[in-house]
């Protein structure tokens, strides 16, 4: 069977990040265990969040007025460490405001307000696993079979913490030899929970960092899958009580929690101009297709 592949990012909310130390959306009561590097830094443009997403998760406060680089970092700053978003509101921005950078795993405090997403994650992409590993013609009918992934991606939103997930994107690449996915799908949450689905794979080439961007993709696609992380089924099937599948027996590949990618640092959105007050973190995961010698790809 063909090789097919893809990636699962989610954006979390930390919304009340007073000092913290970081390395996708959820809500911190208590920081003071956490603390962040102090200086802040500018990157790139977000523009997966900045030109298409939902208006219920538009500020709604009065329109801005220009301000400089240094004044839009300082406001920044200044809600880094209050957690008033009022100091958001009279400053524009052109792109993402990115904490440093800094590689690897969140705090160990951190990890227990994220385990639904992450296990929420783990779930969608062994679901996609095993959808993609047992059947060849799976990966030629995406389009066919679109209401199942708008469904998955959708679902992805939800929990027990409600807002904990900001965004979720599903990308499906089947052929590795080609550097655009076949598919990207973004579902947003705004503040009055309506979920808004949105099919950007024509927008691809757009996508700039800290959200999933093209070099989330890229980093996959060029290395080695996490074999640390799979871990190898065999697959039974009862065909005396099963039409389909026809094969009595299979192999597949399954991912755990390890697999998980973490965002470099949290950032603030900017769309249409404006900081959304929260600060977000991106995980992500990969799930493969097969090889003809049914070892795991991309």
């Amino acid at each position: 069977m063909g090789p097919s592949a893809g990636l699962l990012p989610l954006l979390l909310l930390l919304p009340s990040l007073l000092s913290a130390q970081l390395t996708t959306v959820s809500e911190l009561k208590d920081t003071s265990s956490l603390e962040f590097t102090p200086t802040p830094c500018l990157t790139d443009p977000n523009t997966i969040a900045g030109k298409t997403s939902s208006s219920s998760a538009l500020p709604t406060s009065p329109p801005p007025v220009k301000v400089s680089t240094e004044e839009n970092r300082s406001a920044a700053e200044s809600y880094l460490y209050t957690g008033d978003s009022s100091s958001l509101a009279a400053s524009t921005c052109t792109r993402s405001f990115q904490l440093p950078v800094r590689l690897g795993s969140p705090p160990r405090d951190l990890l227990p307000l994220l385990h639904q997403a992450i296990a929420s994650l783990t779930s969608a992409a062994n679901f996609l696993n095993l959808i993609f590993q047992a059947s060849e013609l799976r990966e030629t009918s995406v389009r066919e079979d679109i209401e199942w992934y708008h469904a998955l991606v959708r679902a992805m939103l939800e929990g027990d913490r409600p807002g904990l997930v900001r965004r979720a994107f599903l990308t499906f690449d089947a052929d590795p030899t080609i550097q655009q996915p076949q598919l990207v799908l973004r579902a947003s949450k705004g503040t009055t929970q309506d979920i808004l689905l949105q099919d950007l794979t024509s927008a691809w080439t757009g996508f700039r960092p800290p959200a999933p961007d093209q070099s989330w993709f890229d980093t996959f696609k060029s290395s080695s899958p996490p074999l640390h992380a799979l871990s190898k089924r065999v697959l039974l099937n009862d065909l005396s009580t099963l039409d389909t599948p026809k094969w009595a027996r299979g192999d597949s590949y399954v991912i755990n929690s390890s697999g998980v990618q973490w965002g470099e640092a949290p950032f603030l959105e900017c769309v249409d101009g404006r900081f959304l007050p929260g600060w977000l973190l991106s995980l992500s995961m990969p799930f493969y297709g097969l090889k003809p010698d049914l070892s795991p790809e991309f």
